[in-house]
Protein backbone atom coordinates (compact mmCIF):
# COMPACT_ATOMS: atom_id res chain seq x y z
CA UNK A 1 0.00 0.00 0.00
CA UNK A 2 1.15 3.21 -0.85
CA UNK A 3 2.52 5.35 1.75
CA UNK A 4 1.16 8.91 2.87
CA UNK A 5 3.80 11.87 3.71
CA UNK A 6 2.94 14.94 5.39
CA UNK A 7 3.35 18.24 2.89
CA UNK A 8 2.59 20.66 5.33
CA UNK A 9 1.39 21.31 8.93
CA UNK A 10 -1.23 24.32 10.22
CA UNK A 11 -1.77 25.65 13.88
CA UNK A 12 -5.58 25.68 13.24
CA UNK A 13 -7.85 22.78 11.86
CA UNK A 14 -9.63 25.54 9.29
CA UNK A 15 -6.57 26.36 7.79
CA UNK A 16 -6.05 22.76 6.81
CA UNK A 17 -9.37 22.30 5.23
CA UNK A 18 -8.56 24.97 3.07
CA UNK A 19 -5.46 23.67 2.05
CA UNK A 20 -6.93 20.21 1.61
CA UNK A 21 -10.30 21.44 -0.74
CA UNK A 22 -7.42 23.31 -3.07
CA UNK A 23 -5.96 19.94 -3.49
CA UNK A 24 -9.32 18.02 -3.75
CA UNK A 25 -10.51 20.20 -6.47
CA UNK A 26 -7.20 19.41 -8.28
CA UNK A 27 -7.73 15.56 -8.27
CA UNK A 28 -5.45 14.99 -5.35
CA UNK A 29 -6.39 12.73 -2.35
CA UNK A 30 -5.64 14.51 0.74
CA UNK A 31 -6.26 13.01 4.49
CA UNK A 32 -5.99 15.49 7.71
CA UNK A 33 -3.58 13.56 10.90
CA UNK A 34 -4.15 15.04 14.59
CA UNK A 35 -6.89 16.75 13.13
CA UNK A 36 -9.47 15.81 16.50
CA UNK A 37 -6.62 15.67 18.91
CA UNK A 38 -5.94 19.95 17.96
CA UNK A 39 -9.87 20.51 18.38
CA UNK A 40 -10.24 18.78 21.61
CA UNK A 41 -7.00 21.39 22.97
CA UNK A 42 -5.78 23.70 20.44
CA UNK A 43 -2.45 24.15 23.02
CA UNK A 44 -1.43 20.89 22.30
CA UNK A 45 -1.04 22.13 18.86
CA UNK A 46 2.51 23.46 18.54
CA UNK A 47 3.66 20.77 20.73
CA UNK A 48 2.59 17.46 18.17
CA UNK A 49 3.11 19.92 15.09
CA UNK A 50 -0.09 21.36 14.39
CA UNK A 51 -2.59 19.38 11.86
CA UNK A 52 -0.64 17.68 9.15
CA UNK A 53 -2.11 17.77 5.72
CA UNK A 54 -0.74 14.41 4.03
CA UNK A 55 -0.82 13.24 0.46
CA UNK A 56 -0.10 9.92 -1.30
CA UNK A 57 4.09 9.42 -1.96
CA UNK A 58 3.20 9.87 -5.77
CA UNK A 59 1.09 12.82 -5.62
CA UNK A 60 3.72 14.92 -3.36
CA UNK A 61 5.58 16.70 -5.35
CA UNK A 62 2.78 17.75 -7.35
CA UNK A 63 0.65 18.71 -4.17
CA UNK A 64 4.15 20.51 -3.08
CA UNK A 65 4.00 23.17 -6.26
CA UNK A 66 0.00 23.30 -5.96
CA UNK A 67 0.48 24.75 -2.38
CA UNK A 68 3.57 26.69 -2.87
CA UNK A 69 1.73 28.77 -6.14
CA UNK A 70 -1.77 28.90 -3.99
CA UNK A 71 0.71 30.39 -0.94
CA UNK A 72 0.03 27.57 1.78
CA UNK A 73 3.68 26.78 2.08
CA UNK A 74 6.58 28.96 1.41
CA UNK A 75 9.35 26.70 0.69
CA UNK A 76 10.05 23.69 -1.43
CA UNK A 77 11.05 21.51 1.38
CA UNK A 78 8.31 19.65 3.12
CA UNK A 79 9.03 18.67 6.52
CA UNK A 80 7.84 14.59 7.60
CA UNK A 81 6.94 14.94 11.23
CA UNK A 82 9.88 15.83 13.05
CA UNK A 83 7.99 17.03 16.01
CA UNK A 84 5.70 13.63 15.90
CA UNK A 85 8.62 11.71 15.65
CA UNK A 86 10.44 12.90 18.53
CA UNK A 87 7.39 12.83 20.55
CA UNK A 88 6.31 9.78 19.42
CA UNK A 89 9.82 8.17 20.51
CA UNK A 90 9.67 10.00 24.27
CA UNK A 91 6.26 9.42 25.31
CA UNK A 92 6.50 5.13 23.76
CA UNK A 93 8.95 4.83 26.98
CA UNK A 94 6.62 5.87 29.37
CA UNK A 95 5.04 2.69 31.54
CA UNK A 96 1.71 1.63 30.92
CA UNK A 97 0.77 4.37 28.33
CA UNK A 98 3.61 3.24 25.49
CA UNK A 99 1.56 1.28 23.53
CA UNK A 100 -1.30 3.36 23.29
CA UNK A 101 -1.67 5.26 19.95
CA UNK A 102 0.11 8.14 19.61
CA UNK A 103 -2.93 10.34 19.17
CA UNK A 104 -4.14 8.64 22.85
CA UNK A 105 -0.55 9.16 24.54
CA UNK A 106 -0.40 13.16 24.04
CA UNK A 107 -4.22 12.97 25.39
CA UNK A 108 -3.30 11.16 28.58
CA UNK A 109 0.44 12.88 29.02
CA UNK A 110 -1.63 16.31 28.70
CA UNK A 111 -4.23 15.39 31.42
CA UNK A 112 -1.18 13.81 33.99
CA UNK A 113 0.51 17.14 33.50
CA UNK A 114 -2.86 19.72 33.80
CA UNK A 115 -3.79 17.82 37.36
CA UNK A 116 0.60 17.98 38.14
CA UNK A 117 -0.05 21.15 37.65
CA UNK A 118 -3.69 21.83 39.63
CA UNK A 119 -3.01 19.67 42.78
CA UNK A 120 -0.18 21.89 43.76
CA UNK A 121 -2.21 24.78 43.69
CA UNK A 122 -5.22 23.37 45.18
CA UNK A 123 -3.20 21.88 47.91
CA UNK A 124 -1.23 25.55 48.56
CA UNK A 125 -5.02 26.88 48.39
CA UNK A 126 -6.09 24.86 51.45
CA UNK A 127 -6.15 26.09 54.96
CA UNK A 128 -3.24 25.25 57.60
CA UNK A 129 -4.06 23.92 60.71
CA UNK A 130 -3.40 27.44 62.68
CA UNK A 131 -6.03 29.10 59.98
CA UNK A 132 -8.92 26.40 61.03
CA UNK A 133 -8.24 26.85 64.26
CA UNK A 134 -7.47 30.23 64.53
CA UNK A 135 -10.20 31.83 62.05
CA UNK A 136 -13.42 30.60 64.17
CA UNK A 137 -14.57 30.54 67.32
CA UNK A 138 -15.72 27.01 68.25
CA UNK A 139 -18.99 26.60 70.77
CA UNK A 140 -19.93 23.71 72.93
CA UNK A 141 -21.45 23.31 75.99
CA UNK A 142 -20.23 20.53 77.61
CA UNK A 143 -16.57 18.94 77.82
CA UNK A 144 -15.81 15.25 79.00
CA UNK A 145 -13.14 14.81 82.27
CA UNK A 146 -12.14 11.56 82.96
CA UNK A 147 -14.89 9.99 81.47
CA UNK A 148 -17.69 12.36 82.75
CA UNK A 149 -19.43 15.08 81.18
CA UNK A 150 -19.66 18.27 83.05
CA UNK A 151 -21.70 21.74 81.80
CA UNK A 152 -19.75 24.64 81.20
CA UNK A 153 -20.87 27.80 82.79
CA UNK A 154 -18.71 30.65 82.25
CA UNK A 155 -19.73 33.85 84.81
CA UNK A 156 -19.87 36.36 81.76
CA UNK A 157 -22.06 37.63 78.90
CA UNK A 158 -22.29 34.90 76.59
CA UNK A 159 -23.34 34.58 72.48
CA UNK A 160 -25.74 31.45 72.38
CA UNK A 161 -26.00 29.13 68.74
CA UNK A 162 -28.93 29.11 67.83
CA UNK A 163 -28.78 25.74 68.96
CA UNK A 164 -28.49 26.51 72.00
CA UNK A 165 -24.80 26.17 72.25
CA UNK A 166 -23.58 29.27 74.33
CA UNK A 167 -19.69 28.39 75.83
CA UNK A 168 -16.72 28.58 73.43
CA UNK A 169 -13.30 27.97 72.82
CA UNK A 170 -11.18 30.98 70.85
CA UNK A 171 -7.96 29.95 69.57
CA UNK A 172 -5.94 32.96 69.13
CA UNK A 173 -2.92 33.41 66.37
CA UNK A 174 -0.27 35.40 69.17
CA UNK A 175 -0.43 31.59 70.93
CA UNK A 176 -3.24 32.35 73.67
CA UNK A 177 -6.71 31.13 74.23
CA UNK A 178 -9.71 31.42 75.60
CA UNK A 179 -11.37 28.78 76.83
CA UNK A 180 -14.64 28.04 79.28
CA UNK A 181 -15.68 28.55 82.92
CA UNK A 182 -17.07 26.14 85.69
CA UNK A 183 -19.43 28.89 87.21
CA UNK A 184 -15.90 30.71 87.19
CA UNK A 185 -14.50 33.65 84.27
CA UNK A 186 -13.59 32.42 81.41
CA UNK A 187 -9.95 30.83 81.62
CA UNK A 188 -7.07 32.29 79.50
CA UNK A 189 -4.21 29.43 78.78
CA UNK A 190 -1.33 29.27 76.20
CA UNK A 191 -1.58 26.85 73.25
CA UNK A 192 0.67 25.95 70.39
CA UNK A 193 0.87 22.86 67.54
CA UNK A 194 3.95 20.23 68.17
CA UNK A 195 4.84 17.26 66.38
CA UNK A 196 0.72 17.37 65.03
CA UNK A 197 -0.86 17.64 68.10
CA UNK A 198 -2.04 20.79 70.18
CA UNK A 199 -0.48 21.64 73.44
CA UNK A 200 -2.91 23.63 76.11
CA UNK A 201 -0.62 24.88 79.12
CA UNK A 202 -0.02 27.77 81.51
CA UNK A 203 -3.93 27.86 82.11
CA UNK A 204 -4.54 30.17 84.78
CA UNK A 205 -6.71 28.02 86.55
CA UNK A 206 -8.22 24.93 86.39
CA UNK A 207 -5.29 23.77 84.54
CA UNK A 208 -5.35 19.69 86.18
CA UNK A 209 -8.57 20.18 83.36
CA UNK A 210 -7.35 21.85 80.55
CA UNK A 211 -3.67 21.19 80.37
CA UNK A 212 -2.05 18.75 78.08
CA UNK A 213 -1.07 17.10 75.23
CA UNK A 214 -4.43 16.91 72.42
CA UNK A 215 -4.92 14.45 69.73
CA UNK A 216 -6.43 17.03 67.45
CA UNK A 217 -9.07 16.78 64.13
CA UNK A 218 -10.57 20.12 62.74
CA UNK A 219 -12.23 21.26 59.35
CA UNK A 220 -13.97 23.96 58.67
CA UNK A 221 -17.06 22.96 61.26
CA UNK A 222 -15.76 21.33 64.07
CA UNK A 223 -12.97 20.78 65.96
CA UNK A 224 -12.31 17.77 68.37
CA UNK A 225 -9.81 17.89 70.88
CA UNK A 226 -9.08 14.45 73.27
CA UNK A 227 -6.33 14.27 75.60
CA UNK A 228 -5.76 11.25 78.20
CA UNK A 229 -7.90 12.88 80.74
CA UNK A 230 -9.80 15.51 78.95
CA UNK A 231 -11.98 15.81 75.51
CA UNK A 232 -13.81 18.81 74.13
CA UNK A 233 -15.83 19.15 70.80
CA UNK A 234 -16.62 22.02 69.21
CA UNK A 235 -18.37 23.51 66.40
CA UNK A 236 -19.48 26.64 64.66
CA UNK A 237 -22.17 28.13 64.21
CA UNK A 238 -24.73 31.42 63.94
CA UNK A 239 -25.20 33.32 67.50
CA UNK A 240 -27.83 35.39 68.91
CA UNK A 241 -27.10 37.62 72.02
CA UNK A 242 -28.85 36.63 75.23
Amino acid sequence: MEKLKTIVSFDLPHEAHFAKTKLESEGIKVYLKDELTVQVDNFISNAIGGVKLQVFESDLKRASEILMKAGFIKTKNVEFEPYESNLSKLTSKIPLIGRLAFEVRMLVVLAILVIATLVPIVLLSLPSKIELITSETWYLNTIRYNGKHYKLQTNELQLVLSNGYSENIKFYENGTVRMPGFNTPSIEAKWKLENNKLIIFESDTLNYIYDGSYEMNVNSNSISLESKSTKIVGRIGRVRLF
